[in-house]
Protein backbone atom coordinates (compact mmCIF):
# COMPACT_ATOMS: atom_id res chain seq x y z
CA UNK A 1 0.00 0.00 0.00
CA UNK A 2 3.01 2.26 0.96
CA UNK A 3 4.42 1.58 -2.70
CA UNK A 4 1.21 2.68 -4.38
CA UNK A 5 0.85 5.57 -2.18
CA UNK A 6 4.17 6.73 -3.45
CA UNK A 7 3.50 6.26 -7.55
CA UNK A 8 0.16 6.73 -7.72
CA UNK A 9 0.28 10.47 -9.15
CA UNK A 10 2.84 9.80 -11.67
CA UNK A 11 0.59 7.17 -12.98
CA UNK A 12 -0.37 7.97 -16.57
CA UNK A 13 -2.95 4.42 -16.79
CA UNK A 14 -3.61 1.77 -14.19
CA UNK A 15 -4.97 -1.45 -16.27
CA UNK A 16 -6.56 -3.66 -13.21
CA UNK A 17 -8.10 -7.13 -14.56
CA UNK A 18 -9.53 -10.86 -13.48
CA UNK A 19 -9.33 -9.76 -9.49
CA UNK A 20 -6.84 -6.71 -9.51
CA UNK A 21 -9.75 -4.53 -8.78
CA UNK A 22 -9.68 -6.01 -4.77
CA UNK A 23 -6.63 -4.55 -4.69
CA UNK A 24 -7.31 -1.38 -5.92
CA UNK A 25 -10.23 -1.34 -3.69
CA UNK A 26 -8.80 -2.07 -0.92
CA UNK A 27 -6.33 1.01 -1.15
CA UNK A 28 -9.41 3.34 -1.77
CA UNK A 29 -8.33 3.82 -5.70
CA UNK A 30 -11.03 2.03 -7.66
CA UNK A 31 -13.35 3.90 -9.21
CA UNK A 32 -17.34 3.01 -7.88
CA UNK A 33 -18.30 2.30 -11.64
CA UNK A 34 -15.33 -0.70 -13.40
CA UNK A 35 -16.05 -3.20 -15.82
CA UNK A 36 -15.28 -6.63 -13.83
CA UNK A 37 -15.32 -10.38 -14.55
CA UNK A 38 -17.73 -13.18 -13.28
CA UNK A 39 -14.84 -13.96 -10.49
CA UNK A 40 -14.84 -10.91 -9.03
CA UNK A 41 -18.26 -8.87 -9.58
CA UNK A 42 -20.03 -9.69 -7.00
CA UNK A 43 -18.13 -8.89 -4.67
CA UNK A 44 -17.57 -5.74 -5.93
CA UNK A 45 -21.17 -5.15 -5.96
CA UNK A 46 -21.78 -6.05 -2.16
CA UNK A 47 -19.31 -3.29 -1.98
CA UNK A 48 -20.97 -0.69 -2.97
CA UNK A 49 -19.59 -0.56 -6.48
CA UNK A 50 -21.36 -0.70 -10.35
CA UNK A 51 -20.50 -3.54 -12.56
CA UNK A 52 -20.55 -3.01 -16.12
CA UNK A 53 -20.53 -5.31 -18.23
CA UNK A 54 -18.50 -3.95 -21.19
CA UNK A 55 -15.18 -6.04 -21.79
CA UNK A 56 -13.30 -2.68 -20.18
CA UNK A 57 -14.39 1.01 -18.94
CA UNK A 58 -11.58 3.74 -17.68
CA UNK A 59 -12.60 6.48 -15.30
CA UNK A 60 -9.82 9.17 -15.01
CA UNK A 61 -6.30 6.79 -15.25
CA UNK A 62 -7.85 3.55 -14.19
CA UNK A 63 -8.80 1.06 -16.67
CA UNK A 64 -10.79 -1.94 -15.26
CA UNK A 65 -11.46 -4.73 -17.13
CA UNK A 66 -12.96 -8.53 -17.56
CA UNK A 67 -9.09 -9.71 -17.72
CA UNK A 68 -7.58 -11.93 -20.81
CA UNK A 69 -7.84 -9.72 -24.24
CA UNK A 70 -10.21 -7.06 -22.64
CA UNK A 71 -7.42 -5.99 -20.68
CA UNK A 72 -5.16 -5.90 -24.32
CA UNK A 73 -7.85 -3.81 -25.82
CA UNK A 74 -8.37 -1.45 -23.09
CA UNK A 75 -4.42 -0.67 -23.82
CA UNK A 76 -5.05 -0.54 -27.39
CA UNK A 77 -7.82 2.24 -26.13
CA UNK A 78 -5.05 3.71 -24.09
CA UNK A 79 -2.19 3.90 -26.76
CA UNK A 80 -4.90 4.74 -29.36
CA UNK A 81 -3.21 2.10 -31.39
CA UNK A 82 -3.36 -1.85 -32.13
CA UNK A 83 -1.13 -3.66 -29.91
CA UNK A 84 0.58 -6.58 -31.69
CA UNK A 85 1.00 -9.76 -29.50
Amino acid sequence: MAFLEEVWEGLEAVFVGYNAHLFLAEAGRLPEEVAAGEEVAQDLVQMGYRVREEGFWKVDRVYTSHGGLALLRALEDWAQKAVVL
